[in-house]
């Protein structure tokens, strides 16, 4: 006889297809009620008899422990969470928009402009690690990357930005994002961030949502247009300007909160992922 135990899907993909709080209480219940088709089938015969858990006599101790980790991951992945970043910081902007974060209930990656992290903006580097937000290197002078045509100079660059961290009492980063997007050649590329792993960063972060708030030719509207593609897992990109503090964040939230999303550092993706 050879036995396979196959929990049925059809409730597990409805729940994953519109993951709210009310879908993770379905899963509970679809989990602790739920029927275990066993299909037992003959070798010698091929026939297949269905039967449910009521009727069979299972060690169901022995599949305990695996049942509850595929139920912890799956409660885990269906979890509404979005990532806000904000480039070319430290500014004056920085420190209301810490507060606005705060108060609205959100959490962001900030990726820093290496030349301007330095004593100045000391105490607000501190006050976002301190509240839950993430620091990451955004180049040391925001240079377009497309124009190093060797490894050395890139390197020299991350590593300016790593000694200003260090100055302010802050950690090495774990995380990169190019200036201008991901506009490099694919084998600098690929060599970069060989390097960057080395470092211990996570590879180059990028964007699936870009408000584009730098362009004061892009609307509100045109914004709220591209914010209302996000999904589960997406990270949204904006910038610490003056505008993210009229607008856009604001904008933001109200979206976020109306689909029950939540965003958090970047480094729950990565630890997702």
């Amino acid at each position: 006889m050879k036995l396979k135990y196959l929990l049925l899907g059809a409730g597990l993909v409805a729940t994953c297809q519109n993951p709210t709080q009310k879908h993770g209480s379905q899963l509970n219940n679809f989990i602790r009620d739920g029927i275990v088709n066993v299909l037992k089938e003959n070798e010698g015969t091929g026939s297949i008899e269905n039967k449910t858990d009521e009727s069979l006599d299972l060690d169901f101790s022995r599949m305990q422990d695996s049942f509850s980790q595929r139920r912890e991951r799956m409660l885990h992945s269906i979890e509404n969470k979005v990532f806000i970043t904000l480039d070319d910081g430290p500014n004056k902007y920085t420190r209301e928009i810490l507060k606005m974060l705060d108060s609205l209930g959100q959490k962001a990656t900030f990726f820093r402009v290496g030349q301007n992290v330095g004593e100045k903006y000391k105490e607000v580097a501190k006050d976002l690690v301190d509240a839950g937000h993430e620091l990451g290197s955004h180049s040391y002078a925001h240079e377009n990357f497309k124009k190093y045509t060797n490894l050395s100079d890139a390197k020299e660059n991350v590593e300016k930005v790593e000694t200003n961290f260090a100055k302010i009492g802050q950690p090495r980063p774990k995380y990169f994002r190019y200036p201008y997007g991901e506009k490099v050649k694919q084998d600098f590329r690929s060599d970069f961030s060989a390097y960057l792993k080395e470092r211990g960063y996570q590879n180059p972060v990028f964007r699936d949502i870009d408000t584009r708030d730098w362009d004061k030719k892009v609307s509100r509207e045109k914004m709220k247009e591209a914010l209302l593609k996000v999904k589960p897992g997406d990270i949204i990109l904006l910038h610490e300007n003056k505008r993210a503090l009229g607008e856009t964040l604001i904008l933001i939230d109200s979206i976020l909160d109306a689909r029950e999303f939540q965003s958090v550092p970047v480094s729950e993706k990565f630890n997702e992922d």
